[in-house]
């Protein structure tokens, strides 16, 4: 996922984007700093140097795609991509006829000269047709061109938006597990406060029973309570720790699955390179060729064609004798025409290819950039899930009454302190913490009837008296 303009709010609210935003390399020197104030630097430099390795392509299955590549295009092409230098010896040949034609000239040559040229020429003509030399050459390309290169060049583009989309997901991903932890973390925190809190409660109440005071009896009633209260937020710290583990480490494997699309990625462009290598290896070498064969087979259609002309002239001097080599000069004259216009369309055709095969080397380059970027970010990703960490408290163990008086004990010495604020204490939250006041009211009930009955026997023993 690449970044396009800065989100600073963002970056100091997730360490996923933070060290995308950082590695683009449009952060500012201030923005930096602001980062590294929420992050810290120790974070900030491990973002900016992102080791990759880990999560790279082999070499050696880099090179089995790469050579695969070149495979399907041999076997797609029907051409094993060797390069071809025919058309120089034809050329040469060609260039050779040529000096036979010096015949049309009053010079030491003769008609034997003439009647030479049109032999030679001929014959590389009829060469021509027999070798069909670079045809090999210019099928490939034309498959190439057709089918090739534009599968490939399809293919990379895929393989862009797959790597994009994927690396999008697992930053989704990534902030779901920083979000889970971290809520599980202020959660743990919340109930760690609350702990302390009851715990200090409670050895405030147990100190003060060991001390020899009577606690009242809202006192007894809280210190009921808070012991099962403590049990619940130690329970409840190790579910949140348990099921937040369990979920980070779900997030963690689903993160882990898009390995295989970077591996896939890395494969294709391998595959892409394997078939324009193999194309580079004979395309350049073949329009030269063309060229030079166009050029040959040039000069042999001129030579011909002169050589034709010389010998049409001489007919009638030597009553037709040179008539029939005069048609074969002809002959070779017109076929090596043909066959200079077809090599120089076939070395533009070429042309046409390398272009392509340039554009498609290029997008390659392109989608080998784009999967170091997002092989990057995935790396980087993976390392801040990784360092995820719960901060459970030691220090959560609930302490217990070791003062042996157990319940009744305490219950007689809360009842001789009388009555107590039934308000009770709150808990930092603000909100009071609930009670079981039945015993206590069951306590009063007692208390109340017992004073009755004993103010029912002094009226009798006054009657009595």
């Amino acid at each position: 996922m690449s970044i396009e303009s800065v989100d600073l709010e963002r970056a100091l609210e997730s360490a996923t984007y933070a060290q995308q935003m950082l590695r683009s390399g449009k952060v500012s020197t201030e923005q930096k700093g602001q980062l590294v104030a929420k992050w810290g630097a120790e974070n900030v430099n491990k973002w900016l140097s992102v080791d990759t390795t880990e999560y790279q392509i082999d070499d050696s299955d880099y090179n089995t795609s790469k050579e695969a590549g070149k495979e399907t295009a041999i076997a797609s092409t029907g051409y094993d991509g060797h390069k071809s230098y025919g058309s120089v010896v034809n050329t040469a040949i060609s260039t050779g006829g040529a000096v036979a034609a010096r015949a049309i000239a009053p010079s030491a040559f003769g008609q034997l000269s003439a009647i030479a040229c049109a032999i030679i020429s001929s014959v590389i003509a009829a060469k021509y047709y027999i070798e069909k030399p670079n045809k090999e050459q210019h099928s490939a390309a034309e498959h190439l061109m057709e089918q090739e290169f534009p599968e490939a060049q399809g293919s990379l583009s895929e393989t862009q938006g797959l790597m994009e989309d994927s690396s999008e997901q697992v930053a989704e991903l990534t902030e779901e597990a920083e979000d889970t932890n971290e809520e599980a973390n202020d959660k743990i925190e919340e109930d760690k406060t609350l702990f302390d809190f009851y715990r200090q409660q409670y050895e405030a109440l147990k100190a003060k029973k060991e001390s020899g005071e009577s606690l009242t009896l809202d006192e007894q009633a809280l210190m009921k309570q808070l012991a099962p209260l403590m049990e619940d937020l130690n329970e409840d710290i190790t579910t949140i720790s348990e099921d937040t583990s369990d979920d980070v480490n779900e997030l963690n494997d689903n993160i882990a699955e898009y390995q295989d699309t970077f591996d896939e990625s890395a494969e294709t462009i391998a595959e892409v390179e394997g078939l324009t290598d193999y194309a580079e290896g004979f395309d350049e070498n073949a329009r030269t060729m063309m060229y030079v064969e166009g050029a040959g087979q040039c000069i042999n259609s001129v030579s011909a064609g002169i050589a034709a002309a010389r010998l049409y002239a001489e007919a009638s001097a030597t009553f037709g004798a040179t008539t029939a080599f005069a048609v074969l000069a002809t002959a070779a004259s017109v076929a090596s025409g043909i066959a200079s216009g077809q090599q120089f369309s076939w070395a533009s055709d070429m042309s046409k290819e390398i272009d392509m095969r340039r554009e498609t080397q290029d997008k390659g380059t392109q989608t080998s950039d784009i999967y170091d970027e997002e092989l990057e970010n995935y790396a980087a990703n993976m390392e801040i899930v990784d360092d995820l960490e719960l901060e459970i408290p030691e220090d959560i163990e609930v302490p217990s009454d070791d003062a042996g008086e157990g319940e009744a004990s305490m219950m007689s010495i809360a009842a001789d302190a009388g009555e107590t604020d039934e308000q009770g204490l709150l808990n930092p939250m603000g909100t009071p913490i609930e009670e079981d006041k039945s015993q206590s009211t069951t306590d009063k009930n007692h208390n109340s009837k017992n004073a009755d009955e004993d103010d029912k026997n002094d009226n009798d023993k006054k009657k009595v008296k």
